[in-house]
């Protein structure tokens, strides 16, 4: 009776409780069936053309955004470089990419200058709206410009706020909040860097 039990204990208890501690537990959106994403060129802002294959082998973080923005964009890109500086050594895994929504005012110098302020290996890209739409759409980023709003500039951008995870391969693997906690950026970014999922 007692070995009946025990077995019980292990097969209703014990295993699940194992296999529920080493199955990753994203916070962010997973892609069930994660796509290939298509290739494509930008110009560097600090000179030069990115071409997303080149990083193959890397996990890249991009991310859409403007240099006059009020709020969701400087939060996230501090957020971003200090979840890297949490991942310590494996941080050399990921590349962090800027691709700015606002082709009519963000120039690669103010580019340049806004990263720094967040973290120098952070790559900033730009390109005219016929450049950057293409690849707007690879992500199914939404940008739509306003010429009212808070900013100093006098208006405002409303774009999608998430940070996509391009995995070493290529694959979309994740889409994470922009609000996400900076240790569960973190923690999601270790699971992609080392394949979990």
């Amino acid at each position: 009776m007692l070995g009946v039990i025990g077995l019980a204990l292990v097969a209703f208890v014990i295993v699940p409780g194992i296999l529920l501690a080493i199955t990753p537990h994203p916070h962010g959106t997973v892609y069930d069936d994660p796509p290939l994403v298509a290739d494509f060129t930008l110009p560097r802002a600090d000179g030069g053309t990115f071409r997303l294959s080149d990083y193959r082998g890397k996990t890249v973080v991009v991310y859409f955004g403007y240099t006059s923005c009020p709020d969701v964009c400087p939060t996230t890109l501090y957020n971003l470089h200090r979840a890297l500086q949490r991942l310590g050594d494996e941080a050399s895994k990921v590349q962090v990419v800027f691709i700015t929504v606002d082709p009519q005012n963000d120039t690669p110098e103010r580019i340049v200058d806004y990263l720094r302020y967040f973290d120098p290996t952070f790559i900033g890209l730009y390109g005219t709206e016929e450049q950057l739409r293409p690849v707007w759409d690879i992500f199914g980023v939404v940008v739509l410009r306003e010429e009212t709003g808070q900013t100093a500039r006098g208006y405002t951008v409303t774009h999608t706020t998430s940070m996509f995870v391009v995995d070493s391969e290529g694959y979309l693997k994740l889409r994470m909040h922009y609000d996400t906690n900076v240790d569960f950026l973190a923690h999601d970014l270790r699971y992609v860097i080392r394949r979990r999922f």
